[in-house]
């Protein structure tokens, strides 16, 4: 399963980090995620999008296994942000999926 998140990266600083995660459910999945995403170093994570990918999808060349769980494209989408505890936020429970 793909996973999306976003979270603070530094001080004025979000950021997007792109997940794959294995499980049988979405929420052992997104379980695993957040804790890897927290050990790499992202502050207060959020899952913005998540979904399930085809048995023949070509995976990434550059993904790193954190855990046998999770593996991620260590490269980081950041953009400054004023006050990220209220930007981005969807309701709690929601998240995009496909």
């Amino acid at each position: 399963m793909y996973v999306l998140f976003e979270s603070i990266i530094d001080e004025g600083y979000a950021g997007i980090g792109n997940f794959y995660g294995y499980g049988d459910h979405l929420d052992e999945v997104a379980a695993h995620v957040l804790a890897a995403a927290q050990t790499e170093g992202f502050i207060d994570p959020r899952m913005a999008e998540a979904y399930f990918v085809e048995p023949d999808y070509e995976m990434p060349d550059d993904l790193v296994t954190l855990s046998e769980h999770v593996q991620w494209s260590p490269t980081r989408y950041v953009f400054p942000i004023a006050d990220y505890k209220n930007a981005l936020v969807l309701p709690t429970g929601i998240t995009h999926a496909t």
